[in-house]
């Protein structure tokens, strides 16, 4: 099989990239790349594509801090999606032109669109010209924002609780810069997460209100905006003062600032990172002591978690995971969660995933939680989902829960992805055809296609060009 692929590389060059991953060619060797198709112009099209910056494989490197497929993005030839995100009723997409494109939400006029349908359409600045210059993407509630290869971050949406983090509470339909405490632009940033905020009620769209950002600079440290009502933003506070619209910098809880982080999870209420010797630290919300401490305040600066009396150690954390629990990757490519499991009781300290036979599911590569599930990359780069069901947001052909992850198909072929990421209600992917799908709820255009019912099944996302 791979003396064939060999001879014929230039006709399966993501086949190819696979075959490299599977036997650990280094990043380096040489693969004939797709041709990619003339970008779409203005004389084809409204939206002009033409001047944008094309994505190279040291800006999707930045990315694979979370998803270590994209330590080998560069192989993948022809794949047009790099990062992605899920919220309550949107997605977000950061193309190969390092544009942001988005689809869902009628209201969402501050998300880039304005329709049911669910077209994406591209985020527009403030010159009315495409957004670019974007490597990664996260969302929760309903703001946006994104990481630019600059090291700086925008935002867009709803604004009430400081979410946009540009000094103000003011709504934007257009991405603004957000600003540190120090009222500097906030610089360097290498990964962001974003959480949703619990028991705040609802906004005026009936979507839960408030949520926060968080930020990982080079330098290791952690700065976060937004809602702080459970002490989500770890900077020695809890409270709720209607805005906290500056990124202030993370404590631990003896007031110095937590350091040495190497990856970051938002989350609802909460937030937990990882540091450089794979201890996890986590703030915010704590019901129930799920974060295993003794007690169950909230914490309103960064604390070490305790998984039963032994410290937790992490390769990684899921970046952005709207959801009441938290999970993250060890070494030996186990997953492992803690917090409300859809059980609607707190776990006290990690458990481990395990399939329906009670094994721990390995190797796992990438995990992302929504607000009552959870979807998962094995190495062979399969989807696998477990969780409630009822909008058919594990996407197995059913509306049953599921306590153990079951395989995600794509008509009769397993899907095969570099992505996946669950939002509150639905679940998006990009798979080796550089194609999203969609699934789960589909009241407000989710899934990419005109509101309706649930959907079980990965359905495809359609651009309205051939290279957004």
């Amino acid at each position: 099989m791979s003396h064939h692929l060999l001879r014929h590389a230039h006709k399966h060059p993501v086949l190819i990239a696979l075959f490299a991953l599977a036997i650990g060619l280094p990043a380096g060797l040489s693969v004939p790349y797709l041709q990619r198709p003339p970008a779409a112009t203005s004389h084809n099209h409204p939206f002009v594509l033409a001047q944008n910056t094309v994505q190279t494989s040291s800006n999707l490197n930045s990315n694979s801090i979370y998803n270590p497929v994209l330590k080998n993005a560069h192989l993948l030839a022809g794949i047009r999606f790099f990062s992605l995100t899920s919220s309550v009723a949107f997605s977000c997409v950061v193309t190969a032109r390092a544009n942001v494109w988005c689809w869902g939400a009628k209201f969402a006029k501050d998300l880039g669109g304005d329709n049911y349908d669910g077209t994406p359409v591209p985020v527009l600045d403030s010159s009315g010209q495409i957004f670019t210059n974007a490597l990664q993407v996260t969302a929760n509630g309903e703001s946006v924002c994104a990481r630019k290869k600059d090291g700086t971050v925008w935002c867009w949406g709803m604004n009430e609780h400081g979410e946009l983090g540009d000094g103000t509470s003011a709504d934007s339909n257009i991405p603004v810069q957000v600003i540190d405490v120090n009222k500097q632009a906030l610089q360097n940033v290498k990964a962001i997460a974003s959480g949703g905020n619990h028991g705040s009620g609802f906004n005026r769209h009936g979507f839960p209100a408030g949520s926060h950002t968080c930020a990982l600079k080079n330098d290791g440290t952690v700065w976060c905006w937004g809602t702080n009502k459970d002490g989500q933003l770890g900077n020695g506070h809890q409270r709720d003062e209607g805005v906290h619209a500056l990124a202030d910098q993370v404590l631990e809880d003896n007031n110095a600032p937590l350091q040495n982080i190497v990856s970051i999870s938002a989350s609802l209420g909460h937030t937990c990172a990882v540091k450089k010797d794979g201890t996890v630290w986590c703030w915010g919300e704590n019901p129930g002591g799920f974060h295993g401490f003794a007690s169950s305040y909230d914490l309103k600066a960064a604390q070490h978690m305790d998984d039963n009396g032994k410290p937790l150690l992490l390769k990684f954390l899921g970046p952005s995971q709207p959801a009441l629990y938290t999970c993250g990757i060890k070494n030996d490519l186990t997953s492992w969660c803690w917090g409300y499991i859809f059980s609607g009781k707190p776990i006290t300290g990690a458990s481990p995933v395990v399939d329906d036979k009670g094994k721990n599911v390995q190797p796992v590569i990438y995990i992302s939680s929504g607000t009552e599930h959870t979807c998962l990359l094995k190495q062979d780069l399969s989807v696998w989902c477990w969780g409630h069901n009822g909008d058919g947001k594990v996407g197995d052909g059913t509306f049953m829960d599921r306590s153990t992850p079951v395989l995600i198909k794509q008509g009769p072929n397993v899907l095969k992805a570099i992505y996946v990421e669950s939002g509150a209600n639905h679940t998006c992917a990009i798979d080796l055809h550089s194609q999203v799908w969609c699934w789960g709820n589909n009241n407000v255009g989710q899934l990419g296609r005109r509101s309706g019912f649930s959907i079980n099944t990965p359905q495809l996302v359609k651009f309205p060009v051939p290279n957004p």
